[in-house]
């Protein structure tokens, strides 16, 4: 019971917290970029092997409490110097990116996802990238992209590797600007998976 209340408040707030965390999430990114431009790769399953297929993980400040995104130009950054990366909305909002100045998607987004256990608990969330390319959809997070029939199913197909399942999910389709610079252009919602 409690935990079908959780879900249900979940869903009816995930609209509202999509439009908090666009803004939260483009401010953080203004906040944490560097003058470092943006390499480009020729091949997508090039971009995994980047960030060493999510080897290179760390989490948010304050053991992943206050999360952020960081700009694609400190990843970068951090990649040549050695460090560690970032988490996994990191590694969505590089892959994005990376796609992107490349000339390797028509269309991309940066994608989370809220998911919970069979009964209900054991709530978490992901973030992914979610591209197209000559009329054909896939996601990727910290390996290869995959294929999907349709932009949402990525929430399916990335729940499951966890065994869990989808509660609700957002895109922002993402276009790059100038200086290597990602811009939000659009949000959407989907709070009817069963």
């Amino acid at each position: 019971m409690i935990n079908k209340l959780k879900i249900n408040l979940l869903k009816v707030s995930y609209g509202w917290w999509a439009k908090f965390s666009r803004v939260w999430y483009s401010a953080t990114m203004s906040l944490t970029r560097k003058n470092h431009e943006l390499s480009t790769v020729s091949d997508v399953n090039d971009i995994p092997k980047l960030f060493d297929y999510g080897s290179r993980y760390i989490s948010d400040p304050l053991g992943g409490k206050l999360d952020y995104l960081a700009h694609p130009s400190l990843l970068e950054k951090r990649l040549e110097s050695g460090q560690g990366f970032g988490d996994c909305d990191d590694h969505a909002i590089y892959y994005v990116s990376k796609l992107k100045k490349s000339g390797l998607a028509d269309r991309a987004w940066f994608a989370y996802y809220t998911m919970c256990d069979i009964t209900g608990s054991g709530i978490s969330s992901h973030a992914v990238c979610v591209y197209e390319k000559d009329g054909q959809s896939y996601w990727a997070d910290y390996r290869a992209p995959r294929k999907i029939a349709s932009q949402w199913e990525f929430a399916n197909q990335s729940a499951a590797i966890y065994g869990k399942k989808p509660v609700a999910a957002c895109m922002f389709e993402v276009e790059m600007r100038e200086r290597d610079n990602p811009k939000f252009i659009s949000t959407e919602v989907k709070v009817d998976y069963e």
